[in-house]
């Protein structure tokens, strides 16, 4: 039913970026898909967020440490954070510690033992049903286990740890195989590991770009949409493999380079109207600021964007438009109730979402040569640069405290 439903929404949003037309109803994020990452075990902050934009978040994301074996094992740092609260968590796990590894020697199994450890310690402390999201951003070259030049190996071990996992008594964990947008220094296809031991296809995509008229919001977008390893391959390759897809880290994005969007409410707008459009399980929008570049909303650095967020994932209402005072009645009619204030974010995920007022749907850019047709032989395109991809994680995958 789910993928009958994205269809029907897909070619809504066709039509009405071919048409011009507006669309007929306000078609708003579902709660089921909201998600938030705040910092290393950050609960409260998730809460605080909630509040800010007027909806409960259903997801959150952390990251494991990755300095050494016995720091990936053992998560109770995070899990003890996280145990009580009624977000459903999405942990992302380095496959290769600081301290050293190799992607060959996992494929023969080496590491099994590590990732067999930390699946008994979820199940123990209570994260049964988490969702792994392994080596992020494998096809670039900035962490440990990218798989540039070494896809095979990559796959081979991916599958070894989703073995050893589930071999775990009362494990249900999902796995999240997730590449870097435009990153172009491994061939993703040839990392899947295939069916069986994928259960979410997700994509890290922030407001960057270094296309050709990056500097304008509308190409910026259609390039994020269309470029090798985008928004659209994304849904091309999930689809052919029968997989709903996820956005585990998104935002917008100020870079020192200048290569971000910066206050873009455009790429908020055209976000929303793409979530929308298709099978998202989650979208987690990266409010952290890090060492390479800035993303909170919840400050005043991005005033347009952050009003736009608000008024698209939450339930600020945009401003009801004037209208004409109609003469009094000569009989004044009773008064009626005063309407109940909007639940907090700090209500549980399962809490009804309040209402929102109707506004358009912002256009979807949308492609006929899906990005999914490019293969590795196609020519190396500049968004491809280590150094400009090169995302704000190496620094965020949390150390212990």
């Amino acid at each position: 039913m789910g993928w009958r439903f994205g269809g029907l929404l897909a070619a809504a949003a066709v039509a009405a970026a071919l048409t011009g037309s507006p669309a007929q109803a306000a078609a708003t994020v579902s709660p089921g898909t909201l998600g938030v990452y705040r910092g290393p075990a950050a609960a409260g902050s998730v809460a605080s967020y909630g509040t800010w934009l007027g909806r409960a978040m259903t997801w959150a994301q952390d990251f494991l440490p990755r300095d050494n074996w016995p720091a990936i094992e053992d998560p109770s740092w995070i899990t003890d954070a996280w145990r009580s609260t009624p977000y459903r968590l999405v942990l992302t796990v380095p496959m290769i510690p600081d301290s050293g590894g190799s992607l060959q020697a996992g494929a023969s199994g080496a590491y099994d033992i590590h990732f067999r450890r930390l699946g008994e310690a979820l199940v123990a402390q209570g994260q049964a049903g988490v969702v792994l999201r392994l080596g992020p951003e494998f096809n670039g070259d900035w962490f440990p286990w990218t798989a540039q030049g070494r896809e095979a190996p990559f796959a081979a071990y991916w599958r070894h740890i989703v073995d050893a996992m589930r071999s775990v008594p009362g494990q249900h964990f999902m796995f999240d195989w997730c590449p870097n947008m435009g990153s172009q220094k491994a061939a993703a296809e040839q990392a899947y590991p295939g069916d069986a031991y994928v259960d979410y296809v997700g994509l890290d995509a922030y407001d960057q770009d270094w296309m050709p008229g990056w500097q304008d919001a509308t190409t910026r977008w259609h390039n994020l949409v269309t470029m090798p390893y985008g928004l659209q391959w994304q849904q091309d390759f999930a689809s052919r493999h029968g997989k709903l897809t996820t956005l585990p880290e998104w935002g917008v994005y100020t870079r020192p380079d200048g290569h971000g969007g910066g206050d873009d409410p455009y790429y908020v707008r055209q976000m929303s109207a793409w979530i929308v459009a298709h099978d998202f399980a989650y979208e987690i929008y990266f409010e952290l600021d890090a060492g390479d570049g800035s993303h909170r909303l919840m400050t005043s650095e991005f005033p347009k964007a952050s009003e736009a967020f608000r008024q698209l994932f939450g339930s600020i209402a945009p401003a009801a438009p004037a209208v004409a005072t109609p003469a009094a009645p000569a009989t004044p009619p009773a008064t009626a109730p005063a309407p109940a204030a909007p639940s907090g974010g700090g209500t549980p995920a399962s809490s009804p979402a309040p209402a929102t007022a109707a506004r358009p749907k912002p256009a979807v850019v949308t492609t006929t040569t899906p990005a999914a047709k490019a293969r590795k032989s196609a020519p190396k395109r500049r968004v491809a640069s280590d150094a400009r991809t090169r995302p704000r994680r190496v620094a965020v995958l949390a150390r212990r405290r």
